[in-house]
């Protein structure tokens, strides 16, 4: 999470898609759907190269990932 926090405040969608993909394939093997699903939005919005949404969702995710 940290690495993807990293890219986040320096804007690297790019490398910031491929991160939240393997977050969002980490978290759903030990069984936090929630916190998976929130990754592959912002995956989703890293693909179609809308940052807004990845700025607007960033934060929720790190609060779940830090709840779980």
């Amino acid at each position: 999470m940290e690495a993807c926090q990293e890219l986040y405040n320096k804007a690297d969608w790019k490398n910031y898609t491929i991160t939240v993909h393997g977050i969002k394939s980490s978290m759903l093997s030990i069984g936090a759907v929630a916190l998976s699903e929130m990754a592959k939005a912002l995956e989703m919005a890293g693909k179609r190269e809308d940052y807004a949404y990845i700025r607007e969702h960033h934060a929720e995710m790190l609060v779940e990932y830090r709840r779980v």
